[in-house]
């Protein structure tokens, strides 16, 4: 009877760790609070950017209404990113409404950027590459409301139509659009201060037209200047 009693009533190894779930349900917990806090942090990391890129965008380049500009102090560089935002776009045509040459100056958005088109009338004399000083505020304007407001690369095209160059300046219409461009580069540097680092040039002639050069329209349209901010570093 004592042994069946004994058998009942045996007693626990006292080397069996009763406890041991309490480490493991430690690890769970501390687990799912690293996975919650990540997720709360990526969600939250999302808004601030949205937000911080809308004041900035606000309070560098001003508000617009009715053809009128409020200008509004500079808070913080604009990073590369910032562009492809609708805010951006939406102040970016506005500021060159601003200009009063939306007959000379175009902006179109694409994957590699913005792209803001300056007519050859507007820079240039037929054949020169000199820029006019009738375009200086044009530029003025393009480099004090876009161009200082951000950080992007900005690379300046120098385009023309397919009619051979007659000069003693050019050989080339080659020669003509990277010599234009250069110019417009320089001015851009020299008097509005845009970082040189940001800047590049090139010409293509008449390799990339933007149509047909069989009327005087078209001939006109491929004869410009494109300003390409774009989006990497590598473009």
């Amino acid at each position: 009877m004592n042994n069946l009693r004994n058998r009942f009533h045996k007693q626990e190894d006292p080397q069996i760790n009763q406890s041991g779930w309490i480490t493991t349900f430690n690890d769970l917990m501390t687990q799912l609070t690293v996975f919650f806090v990540l997720i709360f942090s990526l969600s939250t990391t999302n808004i601030l950017d949205i937000q911080s890129a809308r004041i900035s965008l606000q309070a560098g380049l001003g508000i617009f209404e009715a053809g009128n500009k409020t200008s509004v102090g500079l808070m913080e560089p604009l990073t590369s990113y910032d562009i492809s935002t609708e805010i951006f776009m939406k102040q970016l045509e506005e500021t060159i409404e601003a200009v009063n040459s939306e007959p000379d100056i175009g902006v179109l958005y694409t994957e590699k950027g913005i792209i803001i088109t300056l007519d050859e009338s507007l820079l240039f004399n037929s054949g020169s590459a000199e820029v006019n000083p009738e375009s200086f505020n044009a530029l003025d304007s393009i480099s004090q409301n876009i161009l200082n407001k951000i950080s992007n690369p900005v690379r300046v095209e120098g385009h023309t139509d397919n009619v051979p160059i007659m000069n003693d300046d050019f050989a080339s219409n080659w020669e003509l659009s990277t010599a234009r461009a250069v110019n417009v580069l320089k001015y851009l540097a020299d008097k509005d201060n845009v970082s040189s680092k940001r800047l590049s040039a090139v010409g293509y002639g008449e390799s990339k037209p933007l149509s047909q050069n069989n009327t005087v329209k078209s001939r006109k349209k491929n004869r410009r200047v494109d300003l390409v901010i774009t989006t990497d570093e590598k473009n």
